[in-house]
């Protein structure tokens, strides 16, 4: 699922301390438990000013998790505000009111993919394609670009360390 995200530069502070401080203590509790498989906040770099400067990912990883997000997301909250102090949840819950600043949210079904020995990496770049047949599209994607980019990890022709495909 890809989250994003309009911060006003004068709310960004606040908005990355509460990510920081808390929803990335929920969203460790969550992979911690099998709840969802992966979580990251990334901030734009260049582009647009009219583009969403947040991008969120969680890796929700099965339907199972999927049908069952809106009562595995309150119960890490309550797991981890309960872990905290009693002067803590209060300063926190005060924060958390904060806006949210949503402005998409998309949910991706991941088609194929590969990776490099180090997938270590600082930043991520989208391609979106308006396919006239996602299926056809897809296979292509996979017959065609996952054994290039294969052999260029392997070779170490590149810097890139990941390709994906998904569809809507």
């Amino acid at each position: 699922m890809y989250d994003y995200r309009s911060v006003p530069q004068e709310e960004m502070n606040a908005f990355k301390q509460n990510e920081a401080e808390f929803w990335s203590k929920v969203h460790a509790n969550l992979i911690k438990k099998g709840k969802i498989t992966g979580w990251a906040m990334l901030s734009r770099v260049g582009g647009l000013e009219s583009d969403p400067n947040i991008y969120f990912f969680i890796g929700i990883g099965s339907y199972e998790n999927f049908d069952s997000m809106n009562e595995n997301y309150p119960k890490a909250y309550e797991e981890v505000m309960n872990s905290l102090s009693q002067d803590k949840q209060k300063l926190l819950k005060e924060s958390l009111k904060q806006k949210k600043f949503r402005i998409a949210n998309v949910l991706l079904n991941r088609n194929d993919n590969v990776w490099s020995d180090s997938p270590d990496f600082n930043y991520i770049v989208h391609n979106y394609a308006k396919a006239n047949n996602v299926t056809a599209f897809l296979e292509s994607q996979t017959k065609y670009f996952k054994p290039f980019f294969d052999q260029q990890f392997k070779a170490k022709n590149t810097k890139q360390v990941g390709w994906i495909t998904a569809a809507f």
